[in-house]
C-alpha cells in the first residue's frame, strides 16, 4: 500500500501505510528496508513542495519565456495584404530581445518604421519607441 501511495505521489499515505506496517512488527530485516523507504519518500515529498512553491512555479515560468525569446532570436517575419489596402506590408525582426516592426502603406507610399529597444517578455514587449 506505501508503494503504491508514493508511484502515485500520495506521499502523506505512504508514510502512513509504512509507518502502520512497521507497527505490526516486521521481520527485522524488512523493519530497515521500510524505514529507508519512509526517508525516501520524505525527501520525495519535502522536494515536491519546494517545487510547487509560488517562488518555484515563477522561476520556472521566467526560465520557460527566456529560453522562448532565445528560439526568437534572429527571426524575420513578413506579411503582405491581400485584401483591403493591397500591397500593404508588415515586417517584424526579432534580435536578442529587441523588436523591429515596420509597415510599408502601398496606398501613400510611405514606411512606418520603429525600433523597440527593451525586453521582450512573453508576449508582453516593455520598451522605447524610436523611430
Amino acid at each position: 500500500m506505501g508503494l503504491a501511495s508514493e508511484k502515485a505521489e500520495l506521499y502523506n499515505e505512504a508514510i502512513t501505510a509504512l509507518k502502520l506496517y512497521l507497527a505490526t512488527n516486521p521481520e527485522s530485516a524488512n523493519v530497515r528496508k521500510a524505514q529507508d523507504q519512509i526517508y525516501i519518500i520524505e525527501a520525495k515529498k519535502e522536494k515536491a513542495a519546494k517545487e510547487s512553491s509560488p517562488a518555484a512555479i515563477a522561476e520556472k515560468k521566467k526560465n520557460e519565456e527566456e529560453e522562448f525569446i532565445k528560439k526568437l532570436n534572429g527571426s524575420k517575419w513578413w506579411r503582405v495584404d491581400t485584401e483591403g489596402a493591397k500591397g500593404n506590408r508588415f515586417y517584424l525582426k526579432i534580435e536578442e530581445t529587441n523588436l523591429y516592426h515596420c509597415f510599408y502603406n502601398a496606398t501613400y507610399g510611405y514606411n512606418v518604421c520603429n525600433w523597440n529597444e527593451g525586453k521582450l517578455s512573453g508576449k508582453q514587449l516593455s520598451a522605447s519607441h524610436n523611430n
